[in-house]
């Protein structure tokens, strides 16, 4: 895997998770 594609998951992933946190915070 490209490190360009690695960045991009984990990008997208800690994204989710912090979407995830802040509906929680509502």
């Amino acid at each position: 895997m490209r490190t360009v594609t690695i960045v991009t998951i984990a990008t997208i992933k800690i994204l989710k998770i912090y979407t995830t946190i802040q509906n929680r915070k509502i």
